[in-house]
């Protein structure tokens, strides 16, 4: 199965975990309201912020650079820059300050990070800058790695009270939101309802004709001895709290493409569909 956008035709192929859950979706058109809108200003002032500090570095003669040549839809890349901020925290030695450095530390430091040079010298902004490539990565990858919700034109819900059977705590790439009123029943275990003395159980009684889609991991989570054991004393069978569609192929193959192709067809406003 695809994910097809119009006006590009361009494909998110996956594979589908539960199909009855699959067939609710039919040839319906997800809307694209610019989901990942915020990337594009975080990859803007990532960048600024790496030109920032490569021209501090540069002013006092410094033989380290922050690699401005990111693609921030690029996983590796964005790892790497996380790891080269990294690095620049930790002490460096003495040694390797400048000449026109050593004024500003006293005799028995001999040890500092950029951090510490940057605490000294202008531009004040500088250690803001620094954080920010920490900052805007992370955010970016939050970006990506959680569910951003998409609706058809029209919302339509189905009564599905068997729906709930087909449910787990694994984490997938395309499943259904749970945008429903009341708790499932783990939600309901989770924040101490113990003896269900309410009557707001919802385990997808009503099916949303809605799409989450998230490019993280792939995750099998278990239930927890905690909750199995909860379910025991209730005499209720353990539901999860996760309705799962399916996974991109590849994922990890494939994920700056598939990232690449999401964020500029939600850019463009381009509609998708699910097809075979």
């Amino acid at each position: 199965m695809k994910l097809i956008f119009e006006n590009t035709g361009d494909e998110l192929p996956f594979d589908v975990i539960n199909h009855e859950v699959l067939e609710l979706f039919g040839d319906c058109k997800f809307v694209s309201n610019n989901q990942y809108k915020s990337v594009k200003q975080w990859s803007r002032d990532l960048h600024n912020s790496l030109s920032i500090i490569n021209d501090f570095l540069i002013s006092i003669d410094s033989e380290i650079r922050f690699p401005e040549s990111i693609n921030t839809l690029d996983q590796h890349d964005l790892n790497f820059l996380h790891a080269h901020w990294a690095k620049n925290t930790y002490d460096v030695s003495f040694s390797t300050k400048k000449p026109n450095l050593l004024d500003l530390f006293v005799d028995d430091e001999l040890t500092c990070t950029l951090y510490d040079i940057a605490n000294r010298l202008p531009p004040e902004d500088l250690l803001d800058h620094l954080g920010h490539c920490n900052e805007y990565v992370h955010d970016i990858e939050v970006q990506f790695g959680t569910n951003k919700m998409f609706c058809t034109k029209d919302e339509i819900w189905f009564d599905t009270p068997n729906m709930k059977y087909k449910t787990s705590n694994n984490i997938a790439n395309l499943s259904v939101p749970a945008s429903f009123i009341g708790r499932t029943l783990e939600n309901k275990f989770r924040y101490f309802d113990d003896d269900l003395e309410f009557s707001d159980e919802n385990n997808w009684d009503q099916t949303p004709q809605k799409l989450n889609i998230n490019f993280g991991k792939p995750r099998t989570v278990p239930y927890t001895r905690e909750y199995i054991d909860w379910c025991n004393r209730l005499q209720r069978e353990p539901l999860g709290n996760y309705l799962n569609i399916g996974n991109f192929v590849n994922i990890d193959e494939n994920l700056t493409t598939y990232r690449t192709i999401m964020y500029n067809n939600t850019q463009a406003g381009n509609s998708f569909s699910i097809r075979k």
